[in-house]
């Protein structure tokens, strides 16, 4: 489990590269709750003339073929990282996430928010702001990362910094359908969730559902692992699931989101088979 499935020697020598070219252009990285307050609605300056998805969009059309557009507008990354919290071991090994996750996305463009070890309460009021933002009617991708510990009870929640359970299909997830933010109803979604989902302390008279979402659209959602099952990371290079990522990048032999799934989801097999879920999503031409 301490073995890395790449070199990491080429991965530092291509991240101090990066770094010397502005890495940092672009990216604002935020820490702890403080971050809240730091961003504001207009921080990123998009291009307002994006060309709308067409009205069918949701369903399959026989004999025709519709991939979203990422052309006119902004592809937007948040990443969540909780490294500390009670009555867990620390998370070893995430910082590693973040700074893969970082590389990227610079070769995908993204504009990204980082937010690190939030409480619960938190947590809620940075989605809540990402949720209303009208600047979302100018971003053409949404990609979310939550990086922790499982609950323990629940195998679709996770742990905040202050041990409180976050349900990631109904916290998250939910806020972005087509109901709850429909700035971004037509465009993709992509929805991780990077924790461990064994429920061994889960009261054993009830077994936790997923939750049914009939307004949840163009949307694709992973987990480093199936329920029931650990999510496991490296202390030296970060979890298995990032690094597969990585790895499935650096051959740009595909050119779409579902291709690069597929190449991901061979690497991950390595170690783990993740939970990959497509709700009514079409594909995204990545290069």
């Amino acid at each position: 489990m301490e073995n890395s499935t790449f070199s990491m020697k080429e991965f530092d020598q291509s991240f101090e590269d990066s770094l010397a070219r502005g890495f940092d252009d672009g990216v604002l990285q935020l820490h702890g709750p403080q971050a809240i307050d730091l961003l504001p609605s207009d921080e990123f300056i998009l291009d307002a003339t994006e060309e709308k998805p067409p009205d069918d969009l949701h369903g399959p059309v026989v004999g025709e073929s519709y991939n979203y557009s990422l052309q006119n507008g902004s592809k937007k990354l948040i990443m969540f990282n909780f490294f500390k919290i009670p009555g867990e071991d620390d998370r070893l090994g995430s910082y590693r996430d973040i700074e893969t996750l970082k590389k990227i996305s610079i070769a995908f463009n993204f504009n990204v928010e980082i937010y690190e070890d939030l409480v619960k309460t938190d947590t809620e009021k940075v989605l809540d702001r990402i949720q209303r933002d009208k600047e979302l009617e100018n971003t053409t991708l949404l990609m979310i990362v939550v990086m922790s510990h499982g609950d323990g009870k629940n195998a679709y929640c996770f742990k905040s910094s202050d041990g409180m359970s976050v349900s990631m299909e109904e916290h998250i997830i939910a806020r972005f359908n087509d109901i709850n933010c429909p700035q971004l109803k037509g465009k993709p979604k992509i929805m991780v969730g990077v924790f461990c989902r064994d429920t061994k302390n889960a009261d054993t008279s009830s077994r936790p559902e997923e939750i049914s979402d009939n307004f949840l659209n163009d949307t694709v959602i992973i987990y480093s692992a199936k329920e029931g099952e650990k999510s496991y990371r490296c202390k030296e290079n970060g979890c298995f699931l990032v690094q597969a990522l990585f790895q499935s990048l650096e051959n740009r032999s595909f050119t779409s989101f579902r291709e690069l799934v597929a190449r991901f989801h061979l690497a991950m097999g390595e170690y783990l088979d993740p939970e990959i879920k497509f709700i009514n999503f079409r594909d995204v031409n990545l290069f």
